[in-house]
């Protein structure tokens, strides 16, 4: 008997049939077990039938002994191939999912202050990333600027007037490129260098990869 998936009209919920049983999973919801585990209906649990696993169990093995639980032996809930599928007493199933000292480790970072703020800066971080947040952004921009008004000035290194916004009144320059010509020129980034032939000290711009004092 295989289970046979079925089409949904909500990508919330994903139904599959196993021997005439029609079962639900819900990927989104809060509890896990409900996002985890395939589950029949309530027409027909009053029937008998409960999750997909189980009765996937019974229908191969008979009933389940009482007490019992049956485990996936991948551990991944949503591999509910017999061959995937164990059934355990209490005691053995919950020593199956007891969690290693590296998983324990990791619940503990989950729910501390610095986890919990990490996860908060990841999921921010992909809002503002989102088409959503993106447009967020653009009118929220143009809800500031556009009330902001504009000045006319003077560069300072080519003479050209420009325009910028109000807050931007004590611009001196009308780009970079003049920004940094006007730096040249004043010498603001000039440091002294020994010329590695002739050992005479001169002026350079310390951005610049001189090593000479002269082409000769």
């Amino acid at each position: 008997m295989d289970i046979i998936s079925l089409p949904s009209k909500s990508p919330k919920i994903e139904r599959v049939r196993f021997n005439g049983v029609i079962y639900r999973r819900y990927p989104y919801a809060k509890n896990s077990g409900d996002r985890n585990y395939f589950r029949a209906g309530i027409a027909d649990r009053k029937k008998g039938y409960t999750s997909l696993h189980r009765d996937i169990w019974i229908y191969h093995h008979g009933p389940i002994p009482a007490g019992w639980q049956v485990h996936h032996i991948d551990e991944n809930p949503l591999n509910n191939s017999i061959d995937n599928l164990i059934a355990l007493s209490s005691e053995a199933h919950h020593d199956c999912h007891v969690p290693t000292s590296r998983q324990r480790s990791a619940i503990s970072w989950k729910n501390c202050e610095k986890g919990i703020a990490a996860r908060r800066l990841a999921k921010a971080a992909a809002w503002h990333s989102s088409d959503v947040g993106r447009e967020w952004h653009r009118e929220h921009a143009r809800q500031v600027f556009g009330n902001l008004s504009k000045v006319t000035l003077v560069c300072e290194q080519c003479n050209a007037t420009y325009e910028v916004v109000s807050s931007r009144a004590k611009s001196r320059f009308c780009s970079n490129p003049c920004k940094s010509a006007w730096r040249r020129q004043a010498g603001l980034d000039d440091e002294q260098r020994v010329c590695a032939v002739c050992g005479a000290t001169y002026a350079i711009n310390k951005y610049a990869r001189s090593r000479f004092c002269s082409p000769a």
